[in-house]
């Protein structure tokens, strides 16, 4: 009997990209609906402001 593979899980890559600094946030979820969005900016509130002077 020859195994074939199975059905492989399905993840989505939502993140952000802060412009002035080039820095990413990246989070993979099996889903993308609005909650998960929501946890994305959530966490990006929680980062510390990054200051950059001119």
């Amino acid at each position: 009997m020859i195994e074939t593979p199975t059905q492989s899980n399905k993840y989505y890559r939502i993140g952000a990209v802060n412009y002035r600094t080039s820095e990413t946030a990246v989070q993979f979820q099996q889903h993308k609906r609005r909650k998960e969005i929501a946890q994305l900016l959530e966490a990006l509130l929680q980062r510390p402001p990054t200051v950059r002077h001119m």
